[in-house]
Order: C-alpha cells, then sequence, then structure tokens
C-alpha cells in the first residue's frame, strides 16, 4: 500500500485510516507510513494504533519539523 493512499484516507477519517494501517500492516503489505504530531491536547481520543498483530519495528527517514506540527516518515523494518 503507498503512503500516499493511507495518507488520503488519514485525511478522511482518522479512525478509517488506523484501521485502515492495523490491516495493512498485518498483511505486511505497508511499506511505509507519515504520522503528524500536531502539540494540541484533547483530554480524549482514539489511538492511532490499538491493536497491533506483533511488534513492529519503524525506522525514521526524514522529519519536518514546523510551528503547527512535526511531520515523522517511516519505513516499517522487516
Amino acid at each position: 500500500m503507498s503512503a500516499s493512499v493511507l495518507y488520503m484516507a488519514m485525511s478522511l477519517d482518522g479512525y478509517i485510516a488506523a484501521y485502515t494501517a492495523q490491516r495493512a500492516l498485518e498483511a505486511g503489505v505497508l511499506d511505509e507510513l507519515n504520522i503528524s504530531h500536531i502539540p494540541v491536547l484533547f483530554g480524549g481520543g482514539r489511538r492511532l494504533f490499538e491493536v497491533l498483530p506483533s511488534r513492529i519495528e519503524l525506522e525514521i527517514v526524514r522529519v519536518v519539523d514546523t510551528p503547527e506540527a512535526t511531520h515523522i516518515h517511516y519505513r516499517v523494518r522487516r
């Protein structure tokens, strides 16, 4: 699954994106992902990756830090 497809899903709905990413990780078809951390605390919400099949190692490929958010591009280690 390409990172751009996952990014489009995350733009639409974070919950759907997390579910899609979890299924792709389980199937072993997700090679890379981008996560944006926005410095706002809501006091609630859903975890991005609530349930994973096993421990998944990620390698940081690129970090872009802006005043609005930190964008981290990861590669899934196999």
